[in-house]
């Protein structure tokens, strides 16, 4: 099964169980899928993955801003930004998506839709 094969597979199981499409493929995740970047849903990231992903997402959406606002230092201040926003953001992401996974029973991602 392809990297689309199974994220499609899982995201029309996990909809018929109820779970919202954007639990399952936020729109950031959809973007880099678009981009061709096969990088596991959400549901299947530990801690590092998803704070370096969301701290990244937040270092370049605040460097937009600074850039746009004609603050001064604008790196140190969007990398500084990032990295707290990634730790924060983080943590509380893997602490739902773990509890999520769990309740929903799904397998490791490398293991998905082998016996589906």
């Amino acid at each position: 099964m392809t990297h689309s094969e199974k994220v499609a597979h899982l995201t029309s199981e996990l909809s018929a169980k109820g779970v919202k499409k954007l639990t399952i493929a936020p729109p950031i995740f959809r973007l880099l899928w678009a981009l061709g970047i096969e990088i596991p849903p959400p549901l299947f990231l530990g801690f590092f993955p998803l704070a370096i992903l969301m701290g990244l997402a937040a270092c370049l959406g605040m460097s937009v801003v600074y850039l746009l606002s004609g603050l001064p230092r604008v790196p140190l201040r969007a990398v500084f930004f990032g990295v707290a926003f990634g730790l924060i953001v983080g943590s509380y992401l893997r602490l739902y998506y773990r509890w999520k996974a769990k309740t929903l029973n799904l397998p490791r991602w490398e293991d998905y839709g082998s016996s589906n």
